[in-house]
């Protein structure tokens, strides 16, 4: 790949690369597009003089895939992922350590940057509470809300991010001072901007020895601040993670999101560029949240789903994420998704799980998995995260196998077809 790309091209290239391994999600194309036409020093977003004029295959080749619409990743699983991230990189024997093969950055400073925009991108003037309406709609009009799904569902996982770095994960060069001064600034924004509900709230010690890699940091206390927030609503559960945990931000992008929903099909035409679909489901964590809907009564049709009262409760079932209307609908679920499951709970129903083996354990519930490749499945169904897409329709699952399953439902169909036409011959 990299000899077919000049070197601005091959720049760009690692940086798209950086972005998708880094992300918290699969990003839209939009979404990328908007990451590199966002100034945050003057609060600008010039989309039309910035953008990249070639598609992403261009730049990335045969390591990424376009799925339904314009969400990108990088190919297969999320072991390919972090190799494929490698190939940016050279080993360095004397000092045991990855070293860029480019100019291009780390991927800690990658994270500190994506962090810093999302945080520095939350306090432009589009969120003001008390911005014009007819600025507001200029705004939007410019494409200045294309990166609201994104930046307001995943700032606390990239604030994360940066709270599990460890301290040496820096070194003593131009881009690390680079990435340190800008997270430390955009903390800094993002706290005096959302200071009534990150300060005036009592600091625990958790949130200090969370962040204690960074202690004497420039950011440390406002990276403890902003992380004892994020940890207050975690300490929720699950339900409470659906909400926007900063009341004054939810509101703005309630009021941004139905300025959208409400322009006319003509002004909005262009404007799918930027926004995808018009109509969004309100739930943080759920895949609609960002992937919307054509059109309002299809997202109030899925909304209410949300509302069902009998929920699967199997830790990491992806397929009833919106429960059911009935028990007998819940139980029907059990027995043909959770068969093995069941059988064990009705057969076996006195005993205990063995932990002696089980040293993964979920920092969120606390339970624990022998395997490591079950526990990220679990830590998946927590976050929200959909790292396995169904290869014909897009749809998005937590697990393998219940992509794997899905993906059955499209053969079955494609085979009961032919079964048809070899009866009717």
């Amino acid at each position: 790949m990299h000899r077919s790309l000049n070197d601005e091209q091959w720049r760009t290239a690692c940086e798209l690369l950086s972005w998708m391994v880094c992300a918290k999600r699969s990003l839209r194309w939009h979404e990328i597009q908007a990451v590199r036409s966002i100034n945050t020093s003057d609060q600008t977003f010039d989309f039309m003089n910035q953008r990249l004029r070639d598609d992403i295959q261009f730049f990335c080749g045969c390591l990424i895939q376009v799925l339904r619409g314009d969400r990108v990743e990088l190919v297969h699983t999320t072991a390919k992922m972090y190799h494929h991230s490698q190939r940016l990189y050279r080993f360095q024997a004397n000092r045991g350590r990855y070293i860029p093969r480019t100019k291009h950055m780390r991927l800690s400073s990658i994270e500190c940057n994506l962090a810093a925009l999302c945080l520095h991108y939350l306090t432009f003037e589009c969120f003001n509470d008390d911005v014009a309406p007819e600025r507001l709609r200029d705004y939007a009009m410019y494409g200045y809300l294309s990166l609201q799904d994104y930046a307001v569902a995943k700032w606390s996982d990239h604030v994360h991010a940066i709270v599990k770095m460890p301290r040496d994960s820096f070194f003593e060069d131009h881009e690390s001072a680079k990435a340190l001064k800008t997270i430390e600034q955009a903390l800094e924004d993002f706290s005096i901007r959302y200071e009534n509900e990150i300060y005036h709230q009592q600091l625990t010690e958790e949130a200090k020895v969370d962040c204690k890699a960074h202690e004497g940091r420039d950011f440390y206390w406002n990276l403890v601040h902003v992380w004892g927030h994020v940890r207050r609503q975690q300490d929720k559960g699950v339900v409470a993670r659906n909400d926007i945990s900063l009341d004054a931000l939810g509101k703005v992008v309630k009021r941004n999101r139905e300025l959208i929903e409400n322009l006319s099909s003509k002004d909005f035409e262009h404007l799918t560029t930027f926004y995808g679909n018009k109509f969004k489901c309100p739930k943080l964590t759920c895949f609609y949240f960002h992937e919307g809907f054509e059109n309002a009564k299809r997202r109030e049709k899925h909304v209410n789903k949300h509302d069902r009262p009998f929920i699967c409760d199997i830790l990491g079932c992806s397929i009833a994420e919106f429960g059911f209307s009935s028990n007998a609908e819940l139980d029907k679920h059990k027995r043909f998704f959770h068969t093995e499951l069941t059988d064990q709970a009705l057969t076996f129903k006195a005993a205990k799980e063995p932990v002696t083996s089980a040293k993964w354990q979920c920092n969120l519930c606390g339970k624990r998995f022998t395997r490591k490749f079950s526990h990220n499945n679990h830590v998946n169904s927590h976050n929200g995260d959909r790292p396995y897409a169904c290869s014909e329709c897009g749809k998005a699952f937590t697990r393998a196998n219940d992509c794997r399953r899905h993906e059955k439902i499209h053969n079955k169909g494609y085979h009961i077809g032919q079964s048809s036409n070899r009866n009717r011959h």
